[in-house]
């Protein structure tokens, strides 16, 4: 134990050295070795470092910091949507976190952004395009309840299997789809069909689901 622990102190310190050589791998490893410990300051600082090498995840980076209330339970005093938003714009068109972000700060609103759900939609659609799980999840559920787009019970559908196709523990958009079977959305009521994704997202931690199943 002792061995890993200098170990780590030694990888660390050649990580910072790094560092100080604006070396973009070195500032992408710390960045997640500080966001385990809940440092903020040190997380503000490698990003930053980032957009100044000129590396895109900087943007990305402080972009997810801004939109925090917390990391494991340690307060972000520094939450703020409108910067979340400038810096998620900067690469946003080709970077599906930062779809996902701004999607998130629209439908969400507050922290100085008002909620748009059409803006919500647009980029819910980009980050699924550029394929991330979550975005075609929430542009499945956009097209189902109506939200930033007309429904579209078809469109709902395959967003929610696009979505398990790239992340097969995404536990919402298997409940979403027993939503469906359960009431005969563009696929018939199939109580199988339903059991089937109820379990599934009741296996990946949907409480929701699990509820559903018991009934």
């Amino acid at each position: 134990n002792d061995t890993i622990g200098i170990n780590k102190e030694l990888g660390e310190k050649l990580l910072w050295e790094a560092y100080e050589k604006k070396d973009s791998n070195a500032c992408v490893t710390l960045f997640e070795i500080y966001r385990e410990k809940g440092d903020w300051d040190i997380l503000y600082k490698l990003s930053t470092r980032l957009t100044e090498i000129g590396n895109s995840k900087g943007y990305r980076f402080l972009a997810w910091l801004y939109l925090r209330d917390d990391i494991g339970g340690k307060k972000n005093s520094n939450t703020d949507y409108k910067k979340a938003e400038y810096y998620a714009l900067k690469i946003a068109e080709n970077d599906s976190y930062s779809s996902a972000f701004l999607a998130h700060i629209y439908s969400d609103g507050g922290y100085g952004v008002e909620k748009d759900a059409n803006k919500a939609f647009y980029w819910w659609k980009n980050g699924a395009k550029l394929g991330h799980a979550g975005c075609y999840d929430n542009l499945g559920w956009s097209y189902l309840y109506g939200i930033g787009v007309n429904q579209n019970y078809q469109k709902a559908y395959e967003s929610f299997i696009s979505a398990i196709k790239i992340d097969p523990t995404n536990a919402y958009a298997h409940y979403r789809i027993a939503i469906m079977f359960k009431n005969g959305l563009y696929v018939k009521a199939n109580r199988d069909s339903l059991k089937y994704y109820l379990q599934k997202a009741t296996d990946y931690g949907n409480e929701d689901a699990l509820i559903m199943y018991e009934n």
